[in-house]
């Protein structure tokens, strides 16, 4: 496979990874190349890979730069952890798209062992997507979702109340 054609594929594959949060209503902060590339790595999708080939590893955020680096020629250095964990990571953990350490839940946060996990609804999701049955398929997730969403919203409301004392 010659090098201008890897790069179209890396672009197509990037640019239908960022549509998926678009279609499920995230902003443009979980909408970005952050989210697309983070996307694509914990759906362990190479750019020659269809969407029916999706998996679920689990994988850290080093994981997560490295296979950008290997796959789609992309390199975050390890300081922009907190930007791939703040910008997708942790919007992704919030709306139920993934799971974190399911292999073993008492992981600190700061541990290496520390992972993440697409969702198996997530992984349907995305296995469904470009076909015939994306359509549905995304409506009874944004369906499911929904509760999530409205919780994250009352959270965040609830916070913004101020105190005025006297």
């Amino acid at each position: 496979m010659n090098d201008h054609y890897l790069d179209h594929l890396r672009r197509e594959k990037l640019d239908q990874a960022i549509s998926i949060p678009k279609a499920l209503h995230f902003g443009p902060r979980q909408s970005n190349e952050v989210a697309g590339y983070t996307l694509l790595t914990l759906a362990d999708l190479r750019p020659d890979q269809k969407w029916s080939e999706a998996t679920a590893p689990l994988r850290g955020i080093k994981g997560i730069i490295d296979f950008m680096r290997e796959y789609y020629n992309v390199s975050y250095a390890p300081n922009t952890r907190e930007t791939i964990r703040d910008e997708a990571v942790e919007y992704f953990v919030s709306t139920g798209l993934l799971l974190t350490n399911p292999d073993n839940p008492n992981w600190p946060t700061n541990s290496g062992k520390y992972v993440y996990q697409i969702t198996n609804e997530t992984l349907q999701l995305l296995k469904n997507f470009n076909t015939e049955q994306w359509n549905n398929t995304s409506k009874i997730y944004l369906e499911q979702i929904e509760p999530i969403r409205q919780e994250l919203t009352r959270m965040r409301k609830a916070a913004d109340i101020s105190l005025t004392f006297s």
